[in-house]
Order: C-alpha cells, then structure tokens, then sequence
C-alpha cells in the first residue's frame, strides 16, 4: 500500500548569479512523521538531494523556475512546480 508524501519548503538566494537554496521537510501525510532518505530532484536542472533523518533537505538549483519532485519506495510521487 502507498503513501502520500507532502513537503513543507522555502526558497533563500544564496549569491549574485541567482543560485537559490530550497530547503523543505518531507513528511508522511497520513502520519506526520518525517521520511528519511526521500529522493528530491529539481526537473529543470540536474540537482538532486536526499531528506536526512529529520525529513529535511537542501537543493541547490539555479534559475527562477522550478519543477521540484519528490519520490520514496512505498509514497506516491509528489511533484510541485513553482517560480522564485
């Protein structure tokens, strides 16, 4: 039986050539819980992270737009795209 994942996140600049930080916790929907070792990837550019043992992530991606998803063995995908 899947999962559904949900992620809390926000977005801090982190330079002059508009590089962003996207930082987030992952959690289980249903539960609350935190989900470690969550696979998060940014579709518009090559950056992909893994949410530690709290949930939490730091994805380093470049631009203004992004297609962030997110996906563990036994969750549904989730996937959010949005402009910073």
């Amino acid at each position: 039986m899947r999962k559904n994942l949900a992620a809390l996140f926000f977005v801090m600049s982190i330079g002059a050539h508009a590089q962003q930080a996207i930082k987030g916790t992952i959690i289980d929907a249903e539960s609350g819980k935190p989900v470690v070792g969550a696979s998060v990837s940014n579709k518009q550019n090559p950056s992909l992270t893994i949410s530690d043992q709290n949930g939490t992530f730091t994805l380093n991606t470049a631009g203004n737009e992004v297609h962030l998803q997110i996906s563990k063995q036994g969750f549904y995908p989730f996937s959010e795209k949005f402009k910073v």
